[in-house]
C-alpha cells in the first residue's frame, strides 16, 4: 500500500508506452503519455490479458454451485459463454476457472481431506444430535474407514430396513477407498440408503464381506447375488466346447427349481450331462448353494430385490458425480446432494395416484383392493400379474376340507418355438382367508400372484385380509422420515451465498418485467443506474469522469 509507483517494461518487446497521471478532486488528470507502440495491436484479444481477465462474485457463486452440483468444467466453462453470448464476451478463460474451483475446493478442505470430513461430520452432528458418525484410523492417525448414517436414513429403517444390499464394488475417489452403501427398497420400489442392521441382507460373493456379516449380524439371513454367480460361470466355463448348451442349462436349474428338492435334482442332472464332476468352481459353488440358490430361501421375504438392480441407480450417480480425482469432503457433499434429489423423486412419485390415478376393472378383486392401497409403482406389479392370467389355466382339482385346490398351469414367456409350461399348486380358504402357491411370489416380493388372483377370482373371494396387502408398499401410511431433511448442514448455504440468491431472485424477476416493451426496459436502465450510484457511494467507490459512460 505505501510502496512507490515503478516504472515497468514490457520484457517481450521492450515498449516504452506510459501513462501518467494524476488524482485532483476526485478526477484522475493525465499530465504525460506515450503510446507509441513498437509492435501490432490486437484490441481483440485484449479480454485474454491477465491483467482483464476476472472472476466476478456472481459468476464465483454459480461456479460454486456447479461444482457443488458435480458439473463438469466442461460444461460448467460453456454455460458460461452460452450464457453471455460468447467467448468474447466472458471475462475469464477456462484455465482461470478450473484454477478457481481448484482453490475453492483447497480453501474447504484446509488441514487436509480427513479434518475436512470431520468438521463437516460435527457441523452435520450439531445440527441434528441423531446424526451417527465414526472414523477409523491407523496407529500413525491416518484414515482407514468412513461410516456415517443421517437422521433421515437412520428413521427410514423403521419402514424399510427390513432387507438391504451391500456392495463394495464402488470405488469412488482419488484415495481408492470403496464406497459400500447399505441400500434398501421402499414403497415406490426405489432404492434408498439405510442406517441400521437388516432382517436380511444381499451381498457379492467375498469372503471378507461374508465373515463381516457373520461378526456384525450373525442372526440376519445373508444371501449372495444371483448375478454375480451367472458372471463367475461364465468366466469359469465358458471355454468350455459345450458352454453355450450349460449356461442354458444353468440358468434352467437355479431359476425352474422351486424347492430344494427339484433343485437338487436338477443340478445332478446338469452335472453328469456334461461331465462337470471335475471342475472345482462347480463343486465350490455347490457347496455354498444355500446362499444363493432361490430354492433355499424364497419362502423367506426379500422385497424383491437383487444387488445387481439396486446397484444401478449408485452407479449413475458415480457416473455423474463421480470420478478417480475427487476428494472426500467433495464426495460427501455430491452424494448428499445426490440423496437430496432422491427425495424430490419420492415426492413426485407420491402425487402420481392423485394427478395419473389407474382406472381398475372392479371384477377383479385384487385390482380393486390393491389399486387403492398401493403405490402406483407396486399397483402396476400387481396389473403384470393380472396381465399373466391370459397365459394361465386353473384346472380345480378337489376339496381338503375348507381348502380348494387348483393347478394353475402355466404358459411360461417366451418366443412361440422357446415356449415351456410349468404347473404350480394353488389353495385357497375362504373360511380362513389364506391364500397359497407354489410359486411363493408373495412370500418372496410381497406380491399377489396370478395364480392365487385367478384362484380366488375363481372362488368368489369378497375381501382380501390384511397380511396380503403389505404396509410398505401401502400409499396411504403416513411415516415418519417424510418430514425429515437429509442433510442439515450445507456450507454453500452461508448468509454471503442467502443473500446472493435472494438477489439473483429479485433481478430475474424484475428483468422479465424490463423486457416487455420499451417503456419497461427504460424505466429499468434509469432505475438501476441510480441504484448503482447509490451502492457506489456506500460502498466507497470512486468513480472518475469516465467511469459514467461505462457499459456494465
Amino acid at each position: 500500500m505505501g510502496a512507490q509507483p515503478r516504472s515497468e517494461r514490457t520484457k517481450v518487446t521492450g515498449g516504452k508506452v506510459y501513462v501518467y497521471a494524476k488524482l485532483d478532486k476526485d478526477m484522475m488528470v493525465i499530465k504525460q503519455c506515450d503510446l507509441t507502440h513498437n509492435h501490432p495491436l490486437h484490441p481483440d484479444l485484449t479480454r485474454l490479458m491477465v491483467n482483464y481477465r476476472c472472476i466476478d462474485e456472481q459468476c464465483f457463486r454459480k461456479m460454486a454451485l456447479n461444482d457443488a452440483a458435480g458439473i463438469s468444467l466442461n460444461k460448467s466453462f460453456n454455460s458460461f459463454v452460452i450464457e453471455s453470448g460468447g467467448h468474447e464476451n466472458v471475462s475469464f478463460t477456462h484455465r482461470d476457472l478450473r484454477n478457481t474451483v481448484n482453490l475453492h475446493r483447497h480453501t474447504n478442505i484446509l488441514g487436509g481431506d480427513a479434518t475436512a470430513v470431520e468438521k463437516h461430520f460435527k457441523e452435520m452432528a450439531e445440527f441434528n444430535t441423531n446424526f451417527y458418525r465414526a472414523i477409523q484410523t491407523d496407529s500413525e492417525g491416518m484414515l482407514v474407514n468412513i461410516f456415517w448414517a443421517d437422521a433421515r436414513c437412520k428413521a427410514q429403517y423403521k419402514d424399510f430396513g427390513d432387507i438391504i444390499t451391500f456392495d463394495t464394488t464402488f470405488l469412488c475417489n482419488k484415495y481408492k477407498l470403496p464406497f459400500a452403501p447399505f441400500i434398501g427398497c421402499n414403497h415406490h420400489g426405489s432404492s434408498i440408503c439405510m442406517g441400521k442392521p437388516p432382517k436380511g441382507i444381499l451381498t457379492d460373493r467375498c469372503k471378507a464381506i461374508g465373515k463381516a456379516v457373520q461378526v456384525a449380524f450373525p442372526e440376519v439371513p445373508h444371501r449372495l447375488c444371483i448375478w454375480h454367480i451367472m458372471q463367475n460361470a461364465s468366466r469359469n466355463l465358458g471355454k468350455l466346447a459345450q458352454w453355450k448348451e450349460i449356461d442354458v442349462a444353468f440358468l434352467t436349474v437355479v431359476h425352474d427349481s422351486l424347492n430344494v428338492e427339484e433343485f437338487e435334482e436338477a443340478w445332478a442332472t446338469m452335472v453328469t450331462t456334461y461331465n462337470l464332476h471335475s471342475k472345482d468352481w462347480i463343486n465350490d459353488t455347490y457347496l455354498n448353494r444355500r446362499s444363493w440358490v432361490p430354492g433355499y430361501w424364497r419362502n423367506l421375504f426379500w422385497a424383491g430385490m437383487s444387488l445387481t438392480q439396486r446397484s444401478e441407480g449408485m452407479n449413475r450417480f458415480f457416473k455423474t458425480y463421480v470420478s478417480l480425482n475427487t476428494g472426500l469432503i467433495q464426495f460427501m457433499l455430491q452424494f448428499e446432494t445426490t440423496l437430496r434429489g432422491k427425495v424430490e423423486e419420492e415426492k413426485k412419485l407420491y402425487l402420481d395416484p392423485a394427478t395419473k390415478p389407474y382406472t381398475y376393472d372392479n371384477t377383479l378383486i385384487a385390482e380393486v383392493v390393491f389399486c387403492k392401497a398401493y403405490t402406483n409403482t407396486k399397483l402396476k406389479e400387481v396389473r403384470d400379474e393380472i396381465i399373466g392370467l391370459a397365459h394361465t389355466n386353473l384346472l380345480s382339482t378337489g376339496q381338503d376340507g375348507t381348502k380348494f385346490l387348483y393347478d394353475a398351469e402355466e404358459k411360461i414367456a417366451r418366443p412361440v418355438n422357446k415356449a415351456k409350461r410349468r404347473t404350480f399348486q394353488v389353495t385357497v380358504d375362504k373360511e380362513k382367508g389364506e391364500f397359497t402357491c407354489s410359486c411363493r411370489l408373495f412370500e418372496f416380493r410381497g406380491i399377489l400372484c396370478r395364480h392365487i388372483i385367478g384362484a380366488i377370482n375363481n372362488q368368489d373371494v369378497k375381501n382380501i385380509p390384511d397380511k396380503y396387502i403389505l404396509s410398505r408398499w401401502r400409499k396411504d401410511v403416513v411415516r415418519d422420515y417424510e418430514g425429515i431433511k437429509v442433510s442439515y448442514y450445507d456450507p454453500n448455504d452461508s448468509s454471503r451465498f442467502k443473500n446472493s440468491r435472494e438477489v439473483e431472485k429479485r433481478n430475474s424477476y424484475i428483468s422479465t418485467l424490463a423486457l416487455h416493451n420499451s417503456e419497461t426496459l427504460s424505466i429499468f436502465m434509469e432505475a438501476t443506474e441510480k441504484i448503482r450510484v447509490s451502492l457506489e457511494d456506500s460502498i466507497g467507490i470512486s468513480r472518475t469522469a469516465g467511469d459514467n459512460f461505462m457499459e456494465w
